[in-house]
Formats: C-alpha cells, structure tokens, sequence
C-alpha cells in the first residue's frame, strides 16, 4: 500500500568573483545526496509520509593553499499525517530533523560586498581590531553543520467560496549560521581611474582633491565598510502564514493573508534576536477578472518591526496599495496584453528591514 520515490542528486559548482566584487576565493562545491519518500493511506482518512535524506558536501578553496577544505554529511528525516477529518477539510502535521551544510560563502568569504555595502567574513576566521587596523586570521575552529529540529501544523478548507489555509510552524536550529554586526570597520580601497570613469566630460576644481601623487602614480581612495562575520549560535524561529479566500462573484475574488516569525538566540538575554527578521504583515487583495480584462488591488501593511538585534535600528511601519490592469486583444498574436501598473499609490516611505541598505534604498 505504499507508494514513493528514490532520488539521486548530484552538483558540482565552481565559483569565482573577480574585481572589486572578489569577496570570497574562488572555491568548488561537490555534493552527492540520495533521498527515499514514501506515503501510505492509512485508512480513507489518514495519509501517513516518510521522508529520509543522505547527503555528502565537499567544500574546497581553488588557488589558495592556506585556506583548509571541508566536507560535511548532512542527515534528514521526517515524518507526517494529513488527516481529512471531514469533506473540503483537512489537518496536518509533520515533524522534521534536518540538516544543512554550510555555502562556500557562508565559510570563505573574506572581502567587501558591494552589493550589501558590508565587509564580509566567513566562519572560519576570527575578526580583531589591532592598533588602527582590522586583523582577519583563520581561527582554527572547525565549522558545524547546522540541525533543525521542526513542527508544523496546519488546517485547509479547500472546497467552497469560502477557503483558508492556516499554518504555524516551530524550529529550533543548532549552529545556525548567520551574519553578525561585529561593529568593527574595514577600509576598502579603489582606484581613482575606475571612478574618473563615471565622471567623464566633468570638470574637476577642487585643490584639495589629488587624483595623482608627485611622480604621476594613481592614488587609491579609502571607504570604510561595517565589518560582517558568519557566526554559529542555537536559535528559535516561531511563527505563522495565513490566506483566507472568498470567491464573491464568478468575476471577483478577494484575499486577506497574514504571515508573522519570531527569531530569537536561546542562550542570550540581551540582544536577543536575529538581525533583519522581516516584521509581521497583513494584506487585503481584490482581483477582477473577466474575459477581456483583469484588474487586481492589493493593500498590504507592514508592521514595525523593533526586535532588533545588537546594533541594529528598527524600522518603521508602512503600507503599500499597488494596482495591476491587464488588456486581452484578440486577434493579434497570441498573447497581446496592453497593462497598467502602479506601485506604492500613497507614496510611503518604505523601508525592507531584512535589507542591508534600507537606509540608503527606500523602496
């Protein structure tokens, strides 16, 4: 009575970043992985899923003998039941370990981002500041795998005009990795010639501003980036997802959704929570559609978000109304749509918490 699958998955991956965007060395990523799924009705309401996973990662930093090469077996098993306690109607719950081995990037970064406006170091190397510089040296401490241990339930209504789906879920995960603030500050130092090169045509008058030394040479300059390291530590991530539909009419529908976590270090008191957790929102969606046109509004509120990790500001809450309008021709091509589409129609300052720029890129 059971039905299933065997699975066999193998990637390789060989990763390089060069230029001003080289935060990590080069490195190559091999990993093997083999996974069994299985599932049994019970009765004619319990359906009872199994799931297993074996996986091998090798980790390997290409051009630099210093920097050590790791490989880790990650392991994963769960188990579930849907139980279809009436018509239109179900809930289920399953519980789940499962394992995660660290990215290239998450053990060897060692540069600046520019992308996130940060210094970025990997797991393996200790952060210290030394006179008036910032020292980075391999700390021979062995990177971890990281462990999730999770429950999660939910509860469908899936027949109907009216239907939800309302899920909480429960992790705690052990040497979770994640980027930590350090508070310290690195130089990162460019040329003037890359920066000449966006200013061409302009006129430069400034005295103070020396783009060459006395003996012609280019001079570099100086910015300082936030120090952001990997770190392990045990965490608790809580929290729930929620979508109610109502079907008012065959041409509108409408959709409220709601979705909210809770991160938290177990073994800390003060500054007690994860960096960049998105806060909890709520939305309101109307869509329209008929044969010839469809219009969608949707209304979503952000709420404050000020569980906030060690130096790091809270953000301020906001709502977003953003309108869609599509237009079917017929008769020309396959797919011709004329549309309209407007975002943030009351013109809020927005700010993404789980951005690394927020300050500087509002939405």
């Amino acid at each position: 009575g059971f039905k299933g699958a065997w699975t066999l998955h193998y990637k390789s991956s060989d990763f390089e970043a060069i230029g001003d965007e080289a935060f990590t060395p080069p490195s190559k990523t091999t990993s093997f992985a083999f996974a069994w799924l299985e599932e049994k009705h019970l009765d004619n309401n319990v359906l009872l899923q199994l799931g297993l996973r074996a996986e091998y990662v090798d980790l390997e930093a290409q051009n630099n003998t210093d920097i050590p090469s790791y490989d880790f077996t990650p392991l994963s098993a769960s188990v579930g039941f849907v139980w279809d306690y009436e018509p239109g109607y179900n809930l289920g719950f399953s519980m789940s370990v499962s394992q995660r081995a660290p990215s290239a990037a998450e053990l060897y970064s060692n540069g600046p981002h520019i992308g996130t406006g940060t210094y970025e170091v990997g797991a393996i190397y200790d952060v210290e500041m030394h006179d008036d510089h910032i020292d980075v040296e391999l700390s021979g401490v062995e990177p971890d795998i990281e462990t999730s241990k999770n429950i999660d339930v939910t509860w469908r209504k899936f027949e109907g005009d009216f239907g939800f789906v309302i899920s909480g879920f429960y992790n705690q995960i052990d040497n979770y990795y994640y980027l930590d603030n350090t508070g310290l500050f690195a130089e990162f130092a460019h040329d003037d010639h890359d920066e000449d090169e966006h200013h061409e045509g302009e006129e430069h008058h400034d005295e103070d501003e020396h783009h060459e030394d006395e003996e012609g040479h280019e001079e570099e300059h100086g910015e300082e980036l936030p120090v952001y390291a990997y770190r392990q530590a045990d965490v608790t991530l809580l929290g729930f997802e929620s979508e109610f539909i109502y079907r008012i009419n065959d041409s509108l529908k409408s959709k409220f959704f709601a979705d909210y976590i809770h991160a938290t270090f177990d073994d800390r008191e003060v500054g007690k929570y994860l960096p960049r957790i998105p806060p909890m929102r709520a939305g309101l969606v109307f869509d329209y559609q008929t044969e010839r046109f469809d219009t969608k509004l949707g209304i979503t509120h952000y709420f404050e978000q000020d569980n906030v990790a060690e130096l790091e500001t809270s953000t301020d809450a906001y709502t977003l109304v953003d309108l869609n309008f599509n237009y079917y021709i017929e008769g020309v091509g396959n797919d011709l749509v004329l549309f309209a589409k407007g975002e943030n129609l009351l013109d809020e300052e927005a700010r993404v918490h789980s951005s690394f720029i927020k300050e500087e890129a509002p939405l």
